[in-house]
């Protein structure tokens, strides 16, 4: 798995990769599946990222947020359907604030939903 998502992100030309729903945390080496994307994000032209669904946890989130606050053609990061955490949480503040042009794509925390997220999941949005 390393190997195929470290070719697919070097790959000259590439802009988008789309991962979701992998389940990469599953796989045996998953730590190394994010080292790999981590490894060659600087250096690339990726442009959108979907990371979605592959119930990374924190620690990984955090890898993987530390590796984009540098520079980065990145401005599209798709997470939802990942471990998010206190910790992690923070990190994607900063990452933020390192990079404010990057659109992150998360889960809403349910602690942290509006009334009208309510309203729209009653008529069948989540």
């Amino acid at each position: 798995a390393k190997a195929l998502v470290a070719a697919a992100v070097g790959r000259e030309g590439l802009r988008k990769l789309r991962l979701f729903g992998n389940r990469i945390a599953n796989v045996s080496d998953a730590d190394a599946v994010v080292d790999a994307i981590c490894d060659a994000l600087p250096g690339c032209g990726l442009e959108e990222l979907d990371l979605g669904g592959n119930e990374l946890s924190q620690a990984q989130m955090i890898r993987l947020f530390t590796a984009l606050a540098g520079p980065t053609p990145l401005k599209v990061l798709e997470l939802g359907g990942n471990k998010f955490g206190p910790q992690s949480d923070e990190a994607l503040k900063g990452l933020a604030a390192s990079n404010p042009g990057l659109d992150v794509a998360r889960d809403i925390p349910e602690r942290n939903r509006s009334d009208n997220m309510v309203v729209n999941s009653a008529v069948g949005f989540k």
